[in-house]
């Protein structure tokens, strides 16, 4: 036995001093503990926390149930609580303990180190009656079923809390492998039904975790022999007859021919170690599970020398787990009930057990329908539930993928393989290994765990709640970075999941008095990822060499990924994912009331609401509704103060109008086909129902302009193909894992260098570091007319070199609103140089240009756009 962090060996030549001390305990029959600092084939103190203990689930029957406790090697006070149970029926989970995720490790020939620390709390249960040290005190408490064993380990969760209330607060798990499939999801629905109907003590669960599960007949046995076929162990010869004869096979009512079958296929497999195909079978006798116990017994009084215990056979390395456990000393140091258990067998099949859960599959869509996350790996060389089976049951589910089908990595090694699905699904492959023997490969399994576990408790105490990140440092940045930074998501539809993820960068001059400007992206769908690097944030990529000069942030700024789909943001249904203007604006309204309540220390501050392009459709309903929330007295009442939006789509029969006239304006095409041609024949244009003149007419022009960037006109057009949106991903796919050296990227085009963010973004370092969970208003004129009569200020900017939304006819909508012009259209200046031209109309609404701007104005005149905000924030002229 080892520990994972401290080295401890059990020696095979260590002849063991019974001694047992540090057992510490006031009145084992009615507290039921042990706090074990000592432990027989240990040198010195144990280095991690482990009790031991009973809790009695059936008073009529004296049934009691034996467990381990190992408290986290990280931060046990904030650390997940994981209750793991091993399969069998009948096995102990002293497996999971010393052959699986727990701090100890039998070492027969030499101490070995490397083993990852524990990251959670862990109760390892033995379970049902009858395994391991569990016990009853009469014959009919041994008779037991899978319902029944949920009913006592449920009976057992809820007095454990109650002897440990300081755990109530941590996040919790139910977790097993193998035969628990079958008892750990409905054991989790039975936990989450209490919640739900307040019993107390009110647990803090949180999901579950089920590895090379069995769950139902019809999805496990089918993917044998496809499972083998797979694997080169069946001939294809072999495999078609199988098809042929044995057709939908769900293990039952077999036809002679396909009978046959298995029988020919099973002759053929019979040399194969089902729980480990690479791995020798060995013979049964080894494996630690006589009903005898004759070899055990003999140890029961000897000093503890392991060296003639062959380690050759995984099965014969397991008689040392009977070994350790019947020797006295080990019984007393951890506190087994005398005469209880006359031989330990590390799995019990002895126990008269009845399986009546045929199938768990209701169970998981039940309960990650709730929101519970759940993580489902199966070691990708077992063929006792081959990962197939699992993955067929997983489908049958009908969740979307969230996250397609990728290599995971521990170690810089790929360590299997995974897909996540909607409803918070995790399934996970684990190369070349099965988890029913982990400890082989302790640092994959763990490092797993880790992934799975540690987004609950990383900078936060509750991630579902919370749900926010402090990052310090990011992939590609050198240090820490010299602004405050917070990721995290809110649910805004618990129907279905919907969860939109936000950057919160805070003000780099004054944060606690400085305005909040929540920042949309266009798009629709668009990150906005693109507003923190591209356009107001401080952040920048430089493919090339560092340049700074890049001005302070003057406000606390949000940059949310919106409508849900867009960046991180993302459903845990397809229903989720159907969206619209009018429910984008419904779900920013709830994130914004939400986001407040865990960010009370802004309400003070000034909000302002902003973003570009199609954003000018979301942004005005927005903060319309929010001006109304407000009238209404919601809570909590937020200080809004108005808006800002630029090169906004706005309404089609102003914008689309406008193409034209710019490009004639800008010299893009000729007085000619514009006075002549365009004049005479789409007089009335709106972009809608053109005749047959007007058509051609447009498609001449379209001609005409093929070549120009119409997002910024004096700027090269570049392929599409380095957009950032390719389908295929190849490009960025290649970055996922690698580090994240991007000088080979050229900044030739803008659009290129989108590529980056996309290379970052799906970088899985930079997505750990930032938190990353691993997923029709026809127009809005009177909106404005609306709000801004309301006495709301409102900054509307153009770049004047975008044709995708020309300045001119964001012009035509506003002089559409009849405002009275206050301050007649002048240059507004930055560092002496006309930066573009503004107007101030009557009820504070400003228009600029921003000369030399794109269609995302900020990216491409990022000084002279923050000069501006900054001024009209501070209510000064442009």
């Amino acid at each position: 036995m080892e520990d994972r962090s401290h080295g401890l060996a059990l020696g095979v030549s260590f002849l063991l001093l019974l001694i047992v001390a540090g057992i510490a305990q006031s009145d084992r029959e009615k507290n039921k503990t042990t706090m074990v600092s000592h432990l027989p084939g240990f040198h010195g103190p144990l280095p991690f926390s482990m009790e031991t203990g009973y809790v009695e689930v059936d008073d009529r029957n004296g049934v009691r149930l034996f467990y381990y406790f190992v408290q986290s090697e990280t931060s046990p006070a904030e650390d997940p609580v994981l209750l793991w149970l091993t399969g069998g029926p009948g096995c102990s989970a002293f497996s999971g303990l010393a052959y699986e995720i727990g701090p100890l490790s039998f070492q027969p020939d030499s101490y070995t180190d490397g083993l990852p620390e524990l990251v959670a709390n862990v109760i390892f249960l033995d379970s049902p009656v009858g395994a391991g040290f569990s016990y009853s005190a009469t014959d009919q408490g041994y008779k037991s079923c899978d319902t029944k064993a949920v009913d006592q380990t449920a009976i057992f969760l809820t007095k454990w809390y109650e002897e440990h209330p300081q755990f109530l607060l941590n996040p919790l798990f139910i977790a097993g492998d193998s035969y628990s499939g079958l008892i750990a999801p409905p054991l989790t629905f039975q936990v989450a039904k209490g919640i739900e109907m307040g019993d107390k003590p009110l647990l803090n669960l949180k999901g579950y975790i089920i590895g090379n599960p069995v769950t139902d007949r019809k999805f496990d046995s089918p993917a044998i022999v496809p499972y083998a076929h797979r694997m080169g162990l069946i001939s294809d010869e072999r495999y078609e007859i199988y098809r042929e004869s044995c057709g939908a096979d769900t293990g039952m009512n077999r036809n002679i021919q396909c009978k046959n079958c298995h029988d020919a296929i099973d002759k053929c497999l019979k040399g194969i170690n089902i729980h480990h195909i690479l791995e020798p079978e060995c013979s049964s006798e080894h494996n630690g599970n006589s009903d005898s116990g004759r070899m055990l017994l003999d140890y029961g009084n000897a000093e503890l020398g392991l060296s003639d215990i062959s380690s050759e056979c995984r099965e014969k390395g397991y008689s040392m787990s009977g070994i350790w456990a019947n020797n006295r000393a080990v019984r007393e140091a951890l506190g087994v009930h005398k005469g209880t258990v006359p031989v330990w067998l590390r799995c019990n099949h002895g126990t008269p057990y009845t399986t009546d859960i045929r199938s768990s599959v209701e169970y998981h869509r039940s309960l990650t329908s709730r929101g519970y996350r759940s993580l489902i790996y199966s070691g990708d060389h077992d063929m006792t539930v081959p990962f197939i089976g699992t993955q067929a049951w997983i489908r049958s589910l009908g969740f979307a993928v969230v996250d397609e089908w990728r290599p995971w990595y521990a170690t810089g090694q790929v360590a299997g393989f995974t897909t996540l699905y909607a409803n918070n699904l995790t399934f996970a492959t684990i190369k070349v290994e099965t988890m029913k023997n982990t400890r082989s490969h302790g640092l994959v399994a763990l490092a797993m765990g880790v992934s799975f576990l540690l987004p609950a408790v990383i900078s936060q105490s509750d991630r579902e709640e919370n749900q926010t990140v402090q990052v310090s440092h990011l992939p590609g940045f050198h240090g820490p970075l010299p602004f405050s930074l917070e990721t995290g998501y809110v649910k805004v539809d618990d129907s279905n999941g919907v969860r939109l993820f936000y950057y919160f960068v805070r003000s780099e001059t004054n944060p606690a008095e400085d305005p909040v400007l929540l920042w949309l992206t266009g798009g629709p769908g668009c990150s906005a990822f693109s507003g923190l690097v591209y356009e107001i944030g401080p952040l920048s990529f430089q493919p090339d060499s560092y340049t700074g000069g890049l001005p302070e942030l003057v406000a606390n700024v949000i940059f949310l990924d919106s409508p849900v789909g867009a960046g991180f943001s993302y459903s845990t249904t397809h229903q989720g994912y159907k969206s619209c203007d009018t429910k984008a604006v419904d779900q920013i309204v709830i994130f914004l009331t939400k986001w407040y309540e865990e960010h009370p220390q802004f309400l003070p501050n000034p909000l302002f609401i902003a973003g570009d392009s199609y954003s000018g459709l979301i942004v005005p309903p927005l903060t319309f509704q929010i001006a109304k929330g407000i009238e209404m007295g919601d809570k909590p009442l937020l200080n809004l103060k108005g808006y800002i939006i630029g090169n906004p789509l706005t309404d089609r029969k102003f914008d689309l109008p406008a193409g034209v006239p710019y490009a004639h304006r800008m010299g893009l095409i000729s007085d000619e086909q514009y006075e002549v041609i365009y004049r005479e024949t789409c007089a009335a244009d709106t972009g809608m129902n053109r005749n047959i003149q007007c058509k051609n007419c447009h498609d001449a022009i379209d001609k005409c302009l093929k070549g120009i960037n119409i997002h910024h006109i004096l700027e090269p057009k570049c392929s599409s193909e380095y957009n950032g949106n390719s389908d295929s991903g190849r490009t960025l796919s290649g970055y996922g894992n690698a580090e994240l050296g991007l000088s080979d990227i050229s900044s030739e085009c803008r659009e290129k260098g989108y590529s980056m963010s996309g290379i970052w973004a799906n970088n899985r370092a930079v997505r750990e570091a930032l938190g990353v969970h691993m997923g029709t208003v026809p127009f809005v004129v009177e909106y404005h007319r609306s709000v801004i009569s309301k006495g709301y200020w409102s900054l509307i900017y153009s770049g004047d070199h975008d044709m995708t939304v020309p300045f001119i006819g964001t012009q035509a909508w506003i002089r559409s609103l009849g405002f009275g012009v206050v301050d007649e259209w002048r240059p507004w200046h930055v560092n002496g140089q006309v930066a573009g031209f503004t107007t101030l109309y009557a009820n504070n609404l400003t228009f600029a240009t921003v000369k030399g701007g794109g269609h995302t104005a900020p990216e491409y005149m990022p000084k002279e756009c923050l000069a501006m905000v900054d001024r009209w924030l501070s209510g000064r002229p442009l």
